[in-house]
């Protein structure tokens, strides 16, 4: 069975991002301060959860709900070829939404964009849920056509209008593309939601650069 948490609120802790090589930590600073998604387990919640799915995985072989269990707190401590193992293990049990965004999370962590998001557009052929669509989301900061970035996040945001990070994601894109009055009504979007701070709204409404550099 599942273990005790839940996959629907999954988002990547970007850790990685800030020890990158490929020289976007400057670009984590900027997303760590501005979404504090980095949601490290306590000590205790990832042992109960790792030891769970352990069990439910001698119990059955062949559990992809127990992968993702353990995948996703080998993720959270750093530990992301493991991760990445039982994730790709998951998937090749069942290759549900679930399994495949836990797939996408691990690449995405492991600053391997291109599959990630292919991991992550199929799971989004499997469900519509707003998880994977921030999780894609996260990814246009990093990697991607701006302007091919800018058409799915404004898909995404008609869809999901009250997720403030994607209209975040959005701002970073049109300051990318040079669309500053788009990057303001987007971040203003975004504050308005409690995506990012009021620091974080005045220095785009002020004209300042938020966009992430290019790699």
């Amino acid at each position: 069975g599942m273990v005790g948490m839940s996959i629907s609120v999954l988002t990547p802790s970007l850790q990685h991002f800030r020890v990158d090589r490929r020289g976007i930590a400057a670009a984590a600073v900027v997303i760590l301060v501005v979404l504090g998604v980095r949601t490290a387990l306590r000590g205790a919640d990832w042992s109960n959860a790792y030891t769970l799915a352990q069990h439910d995985l001698i119990a059955s072989e062949n559990d992809y709900q127990a992968e993702i269990g353990i995948a996703y707190p080998l993720m959270q401590q750093g530990r992301f070829a493991e991760a990445r193992a039982h994730a790709y293990r998951a998937v090749a049990e069942f290759p549900s939404s679930l399994s495949l965004n836990m797939l996408g999370l691990t690449l995405l962590e492991s600053g391997d964009y291109p599959k990630a998001r292919a991991a992550l557009l199929q799971a989004l052929v499997r469900t519509d849920s707003y998880f994977v669509y921030d999780n894609l989301g996260l990814i246009t900061a990093f990697y991607g056509d701006p302007a091919e970035n800018r058409a799915f996040l404004l898909g995404a945001v008609q869809k999901y209008p009250n997720d403030g990070k994607l209209w975040l994601y959005l701002t970073i894109t049109d300051e990318k593309l040079k669309n500053l009055p788009e990057a303001k009504a987007a971040i203003a979007n975004a504050y308005q939601l409690g995506a990012v701070s009021v620091d974080v709204y005045s220095q785009v409404m002020s004209g300042g650069p938020l966009a992430l550099p290019t790699h």
